[in-house]
């Protein structure tokens, strides 16, 4: 699938796009002076593919549609899941977006996840699921479409980490605070 492909699904689902992360970093192009930026307590540098995104959010808000992540952290967390939890997310909150947080520690389903999914229109007759490929570092190769059986096994699994996770502002105050 190329990313025009999956880029025509965010701009064409007719309900809701949930996406799961469950990587503790990622190798995002153009993101290390925002990363630095945040490190170093400036402000965040703007960066022409999170504006995108972030329009992409407040578009999809905006016709009605949800828009929705959670990830999947380790705790204690990783640098960069933390410029993701205080400085990223929250953009993307502004936008409309709804960001859930769960430890991986809090069931023990959740401990092998290591790959990232977005489910498009889940419980509606054309509901599809995309997969989000990485290497180890955490450089994005590239998309692959799910199966029904993925679609129906991403789906139970979505559910049980929006069962123990908690809203992003929720986390922040209960356990980003604390584990600092």
């Amino acid at each position: 699938m190329t990313p025009a492909e999956l880029m025509a699904l965010y701009g064409s689902f007719t309900a809701e796009a949930i996406r799961l992360e469950s990587r503790q970093y990622y190798e995002v192009p153009g993101d290390a002076d925002r990363q630095r930026a945040y490190r170093e307590g400036h402000p965040l540098p703007d960066r022409p593919a999170k504006t995108a995104t972030v329009q992409i959010i407040r578009d999809a808000v905006a016709a009605g549609k949800t828009f929705g992540r959670v990830h999947i952290v380790d705790e204690p967390l990783s640098d960069y899941v933390r410029y993701e939890l205080d400085a990223a997310y929250p953009e993307n909150v502004a936008a409309g977006e709804q960001v859930w947080i769960v430890d991986r520690a809090s069931h023990p389903d959740l401990v092998p996840v290591q790959r990232d999914f977005v489910l498009f229109d889940r419980g509606t007759d054309h509901a599809s699921v995309v997969w989000y490929d990485y290497t180890p570092d955490g450089t994005l190769t590239g998309y692959t479409p799910g199966t029904p059986t993925d679609l129906a096994a991403c789906t139970e699994l979505l559910d049980l980490a929006r069962t123990h996770a908690l809203p992003l502002a929720d986390y922040m105050t209960t356990r980003f605070r604390t584990s600092h």
